[in-house]
């Protein structure tokens, strides 16, 4: 967003405007037509003056970069302190000029004489020029790298050459120092020099320029090596040196690519440095080149390569672990794939032999391991039975048979012994038992094992008794048990039963009660039968009247019994019941006529001697008397 226009800042420049002391002295200078001679960046207005013999360059900002006052105080009390070289002596003026009525800052610079970098690259085609030209460009760049300094929008338009090839750096806008961490990274740069990546990137820090002194240092060098790519690519013409933004999302299949590639000597290797830097998702991830291309000069070294445990010999579809120690690298093949890290985990199926090549630059190393692949060892162990009762005689065969194993032992109750690899015995131990095989694979290494258990176990032990084997229907008895050493026990027909009970029962017709119980050993029943009596028939029953006080009847009426009993006031009575099956129910009424009085009353008779039952509720009948 502009914040003043570029006429107006040139009318307050030519209308002496200018608030800086030191400037304000100064004479500017004019083209042919009388017109004010100035360049237009990409945020300021760039104006040459001289004062005193000495030129300037005064800057002044048309677009708001934000915080320029405490950016630019900050970075000129840095490289006050530093003295670096590359650097020209600037000040910040914060009331540097007034423009349509207010004061605006701006910048005074020393004037550099010389020549942009693309402009010098084309006028100085000679080699031995332009390999000076790197070479004082990589003395800057490392010098750089040492204070942490970055400039943020590296490119020829920001580089200055004077006559003797010494280099100079102008336009500090986004420049990076370390007294600025923290801070936006506010300007993207020239898209021809910057990472694809940078457009992401939200705070400034020294990695700002790694990938723009790439492209500078490879442009310089190839058009030394090769002058031709200067027409070629138009570098005098263009707002590029050798690359553009297009070359980085395809760089192998890009012309200039190619071009560099072919020249052969250093360049396939500052090629790989650069397919290094644009395989990265974080400009803040990148690496000096000077450091890489130290670093991929030296030898690749493999100090070690081999499988955990140095086993080459593993069991088939099991996993390996194979680890290596390397030096002087910058890309690590297993089987000619990438590996990130130290280690590489595999399901091996087959014999297989695994080859490491650890890159560097141009150079490599290689080392391979063979791996032999075996089966694991085959273990049959059984026994003809797995228990045996407790206290007997008992006994039975333990078999085994082994395959793909060095050697075995049986081991039982601690103790060892070497065995053959088929073999049987017959054993019959007192008490439970654990028999065990051990292997040794064929890796001679791994230790294999089996385990078999011969249960010794007591049979189950059952008591089950009734208190009757004789009974009248309706009658309750006792049923009782008392089981040892089982799992499980069932009264058949009334469900799961502790291992020791009783229940009541009653019955009308004969019946066999089973009790099944499961042991260590299978099913065991025990069996009861109780039978049933028939009823003893009463034909007569004396019973002795009562003495009544009062005029009283009671009639008697059961169910299933008939006739009703009437008992007059006399002194006995003869009450006769037919042979039928014992009441359930009775309905007494009870007439007292002294005081008249009625009673109706129901009796449940079951569970007790129904006939004492009738001449209990008649006793209680109150103002009966007997």
């Amino acid at each position: 967003m502009s914040v003043l226009q570029i006429a107006d800042i040139k009318s307050s420049i030519q209308a002496g405007l200018i608030k800086d002391g030191y400037l304000k002295q100064g004479q500017f200078e004019f083209d042919n037509r009388g017109r004010l001679i100035s360049y237009t960046g990409g945020f300021t207005v760039v104006v040459p003056i001289k004062v005193q013999g000495m030129k300037w360059a005064l800057r002044c900002w048309y677009m708001d970069l934000g915080n320029v006052r405490k950016r630019m105080e900050v970075l000129a009390n840095y490289l006050q302190k530093q003295s670096l070289p590359y650097f020209c002596d600037f000040s910040y003026v914060d009331e540097g000029i007034l423009v349509d009525g207010k004061i605006y800052p701006i910048t005074r610079m020393k004037w550099i004489d010389g020549e942009r970098l693309d402009k010098y690259i084309c006028s100085h085609r000679n080699k031995l020029s332009l390999l000076g030209l790197a070479e004082n460009f990589l003395s800057m760049c490392k010098e750089l790298h040492k204070h942490k300094i970055s400039h943020g929008d590296l490119q020829h338009g920001n580089i200055m050459v004077d006559l003797s090839g010494n280099i100079f750096l102008i336009d500090y806008d986004s420049m990076y120092v370390p007294t600025m961490k923290g801070e936006s990274d506010i300007i993207a740069g020239l898209k021809d020099y910057q990472h694809p990546k940078r457009k992401n990137n939200l705070y400034a820090s020294e990695t700002l320029d790694y990938f723009s002194e790439l492209i500078i240092y490879i442009s310089i060098l190839a058009v030394a090596e090769n002058p031709n790519l200067i027409d070629k690519y138009q570098i005098g013409d263009a707002e590029h040196l050798l690359f553009t933004s297009d070359d980085f999302t395809n760089l192998k299949n890009a012309a200039i690519y190619n071009d560099i590639y072919s020249l052969g000597g250093i360049f396939p290797l500052l090629l790989l440095i650069l397919e290094e830097y644009l395989s990265k998702k974080d400009i803040n991830e990148l690496e000096p080149f000077d450091v890489l291309l130290d670093r991929y000069t030296l030898e690749p070294v493999i100090k070690s390569f081999s499988l955990v445990n140095n086993a080459n010999i593993v069991y088939r579809n099991s996993r390996l672990t194979l680890c290596w120690d390397v030096e002087n690298y910058n890309c690590i093949l297993l089987n000619g794939k990438i590996c990130n890290g130290f280690k590489y985990v595999d399901k091996i199926k087959s014999d297989t032999i695994y080859t490491l090549e650890v890159i560097n630059g141009l150079k490599n190393a290689i080392e391979k391991v063979s791996v032999k692949v075996v089966d694991e060892p085959v273990i049959k162990l059984k026994l003809a039975s797995n228990k045996l009762r407790k206290n007997s005689s008992e006994k039975t065969t333990l078999k085994w048979n082994i395959q793909n194993a060095i050697s075995a032992k049986l081991i039982v109750d601690g103790e060892e012994r070497i065995v053959d690899v088929s073999g049987n015995e017959e054993v019959a131990p007192t008490k439970t038992t654990v028999y065990e095989i051990q292997v040794v694979g064929l890796d001679g290494v791994t230790i294999f094992k089996k385990q078999v258990t011969l249960y010794v176990l007591s049979d189950a032990q059952i008591e089950f008794k009734t208190n009757r084997l004789y009974t009248y229907p309706k009658i309750p008895f006792v049923l009782s048990w008392d089981v040892q050493y089982a799992k499980s026990i069932e009264l058949v027909g009334y469900g799961k039963v502790e291992e020791s009970g009783s229940k009541i029962i009653e019955i009308e017709h004969d019946t066999t009660f089973i009790l099944k119980v499961i042991g260590s050993f299978g099913v065991k029943t025990e069996e009861i039968l109780v039978k049933t009596l028939p009823l003893p028939v009463i034909k007569t029953l004396l019973v002795p009247a009562p003495e009544i006080k009062h005029q009283t009847t009671v009639n008697l009426n059961l169910t299933q019994i008939q006739p009703m009993v009437s008992m007059p006031t006399n002194l006995y009575t003869h009450i006769s019941i037919p042979p039928l099956v014992e009441p359930d129910f009775a309905k007494l009424e009870v007439e007292m006529h002294n005081p008249p009085k009625y009673h109706s009353l129901n009796i449940n008779l079951k569970g007790m001697n129904w006939w004492n039952k009738i001449w209990d509720r008649i006793r209680s009948i109150k103002g009966f008397k007997f």
